[in-house]
């Protein structure tokens, strides 16, 4: 019985995952259709990345983030030097600060609010379905902000 739930589980587990990830990935197709670049730049995972922080901010940023990420995959244990463990702390609180503006930026692209952008790095699938298939127009990218 045990071994029925838990494969079931794992079947939900993963039809969820997919779910969320082709949500992503519509909504990112859609977003690079609005902004007039073909929308298979959106499909492609770090690309898509690269060309946002272009587009709306800065192609250094993305480096940066990409660096950062790097840094946050290394794993770290309780034997893990004291010096380790803070690069990997100070590197996640830069990948957050990072892609949180970049989604911000683009909620402003698209005439949305700050708000907008928060939510848009908690429920990014959401949220970028609605910037790709509701109202709202890009408007391009404003003043720094």
């Amino acid at each position: 019985m045990e071994l029925i739930l838990a494969g079931g589980l794992a079947v939900f587990s993963v039809a969820l995952r997919v779910a969320i990830t082709l949500l992503n990935l519509i909504g990112m197709y859609r977003i690079f259709q609005k902004m007039g670049m073909p929308g298979w730049k959106g499909l492609v995972p770090i690309y898509n990345s690269f060309n946002l922080y272009g587009l709306l901010w800065d192609s250094k940023f993305f480096w940066l983030q990409l660096i950062a990420s790097f840094c946050v995959s290394i794993p770290t244990n309780e034997e893990s030097p004291l010096f380790l463990s803070l690069v990997v702390i100070v590197m996640s609180v830069v990948s957050l600060v990072l892609t949180m503006k970049l989604y911000i930026r683009l909620a402003h692209a698209f005439g949305k609010g700050t708000g907008f952008g928060v939510l848009t790095y908690f429920f990014a699938p959401i949220c970028l379905a609605v910037l790709g298939f509701g109202s709202a127009e890009y408007e391009g990218q404003r003043p720094s902000l």
